[in-house]
């Protein structure tokens, strides 16, 4: 899921957040929770429209901020050291994507593994 961070699109990838995320209450929602964040509303308001506990909503304020604060580090960057950067980024999304492929093909197998004889 794309959302906006500081008027940048930043990717929400589904599997940071802990299993016990609510996520059939969240299928659209995740941006506007995000939004909201952004925003200053309220965890006990996020709790109660979102149905968020205070364990994932410290991890998407820290996910926000980090956003924030790397952004301003980019803000930053020479133009050889966005080079560096954008190597290293493709680097670490091959690996990265390869390491969520490994795993999806674990859980796959192992949820063929469970069908009954």
């Amino acid at each position: 899921m794309i959302f906006n961070v500081n008027g940048e699109q930043k990717e929400l990838i589904a599997h940071e957040f802990k299993p016990n995320t609510a996520v059939e209450d969240m299928p659209e929602n995740t941006e506007e929770l995000l939004e909201d964040l952004l925003s200053g509303h309220k965890k006990d308001l996020l709790h109660h429209r979102y149905k968020v506990d205070a364990d994932d909503f410290a991890e998407m304020e820290a996910l926000v901020n980090l956003n924030n604060e790397n952004q301003a580090l980019h803000a930053q960057l020479t133009a050889d050291e966005q080079a560096r950067y954008d190597d290293w980024e493709m680097t670490r999304c091959m690996r990265d994507a390869m390491h969520m492929a490994e795993k999806e093909h674990e859980f796959l197998k192992g949820l063929l593994a469970e069908r009954p004889e």
